[in-house]
C-alpha cells in the first residue's frame, strides 16, 4: 500500500484546483470547509479557458492565484490539431510547468472539462481527484450497438473491489453513469437516487478508484415516471439539471472536502485499484458520507 499522501508537521497539504466553469467545488473549500487553511490550502487554480470567468473570480476574489491556459488559443497559436494525442500531452507538458512553483500535493479537478494526460498524469499519479455528480459504483453491461435508455444497471458498490473488478471482466461491464449528461442519464433510466463520487483520475475516462460518496439525493420517481409516459423529455432533463445544482453545493462540496480532509491526515492509501482507510480496504464505492 502507499499512502496518497504523508502530512507534514505544521504544514498543510497544498492544492491546485482545476476548472473549465464555475468552479463550484472550489467554491465550497475556501468558503465553507473549515479545514481549509487548517488541514489542506489551496495554493493555486487552474483554468483552460478564459471565459471562466465565475470560477476565475472566485480564486481571485480569496487571493488564490490563478493561472489562465486557454486551449483553443494555445492549439491555434502553435498551429496543433486537438484531436492528436501527442498534441495534448504537449499542452499538459506546459501545464505541468505552470504549476511547478506551487509544488502541488493534490491537484482536485472541479468542473474541468477536459479529459487530462500524461505527462500530468504520470507526474501526479494517484494525486489527480476528480468529482462527478453520479454514483460511479453503479455498472452496466456494455452495449455500442444499443446505447439509449433504459438500460440494466448493477448495484455492485457494497462489494469487495477485486470481486467487482472480477464482475467487470467477466461480463464486460463498465460504470453506468459517466460523462456530463450522468445525472440526466440517472434520471431517465429510473434511479431512486443520485452521489456525487470524488475518485481518483486516470487515462480512463470517469473510470479511477472511488474514495468518497455524498448523501444520497432522492429522485422523484413518480413525477419522472409521470414525464416519461407524456414522453416530455424536456421536463425531466430540466429536473435533472436542477437536481444537479442542488447537487453541486450539498453533495460536491462536502464529498471533496471529506476526501481532502483523510487525504491531508494520511488516512488514505492505494494499492492497484483498492483503497485504504487507516489501513483497511474500502468497498468499491469507498467511503460513504451519512454512513
Amino acid at each position: 500500500m502507499k499512502k496518497l499522501y504523508t502530512p507534514r508537521k505544521d504544514e498543510p497539504m497544498s492544492v491546485v484546483v482545476f476548472f473549465s466553469g464555475g468552479a463550484s467545488s472550489m467554491k465550497y473549500m475556501l468558503e465553507d470547509d473549515p479545514n481549509h487553511g487548517k488541514l489542506y490550502k489551496v495554493v493555486a487554480a487552474f483554468t483552460d479557458k478564459q471565459s471562466a470567468e465565475r470560477g476565475i473570480g472566485i480564486a481571485k476574489g480569496k487571493e488564490v492565484p490563478v493561472i489562465i491556459r486557454d486551449r483553443k488559443t494555445f492549439y491555434q497559436e502553435e498551429n496543433l490539431d486537438p484531436k492528436v494525442f501527442d498534441n495534448r500531452k504537449f499542452y499538459y507538458e506546459q501545464v505541468c510547468r505552470d504549476i511547478e512553483q506551487f509544488q502541488p500535493d493534490i491537484i482536485a479537478l472541479s468542473g474541468y472539462m477536459h479529459i487530462v494526460s500524461d505527462p500530468l498524469l504520470s507526474e501526479f499519479e494517484n494525486s489527480i481527484f476528480n468529482v462527478h455528480p453520479a454514483d460511479l459504483s453503479i455498472l452496466k453491461k456494455m452495449d455500442k450497438t444499443c446505447p439509449l435508455l433504459p438500460v440494466d444497471v448493477f448495484h455492485e458498490g457494497n462489494e469487495d473491489v477485486k470481486e467487482v473488478l472480477r464482475i467487470i471482466k467477466s461480463y464486460g461491464m463498465e460504470r453506468a453513469y459517466k460523462g456530463e449528461d450522468a445525472v440526466a442519464d440517472a434520471v431517465l433510466n429510473g434511479e431512486k437516487y443520485t452521489k456525487s463520487t470524488i475518485h481518483i483520475a486516470t487515462e480512463n475516462f470517469d473510470e479511477g478508484p472511488i474514495l468518497v460518496q455524498s448523501k444520497a439525493f432522492p429522485v422523484d420517481t413518480n413525477f419522472v415516471s409521470r414525464k416519461r409516459r407524456m414522453r416530455d423529455w424536456g421536463s425531466i432533463v430540466d429536473y435533472a439539471h436542477e437536481l444537479q445544482d442542488k447537487m453541486k453545493w450539498e453533495g460536491d462540496g462536502p464529498a471533496y472536502a471529506k476526501a481532502l480532509e483523510l487525504s491531508s491526515k494520511g488516512r488514505f492509501a492505494i494499492e492497484g485499484f483498492s483503497v485504504f482507510l487507516d489501513g483497511e480496504e474500502l468497498p468499491y464505492h469507498g467511503f460513504q458520507l451519512g454512513e
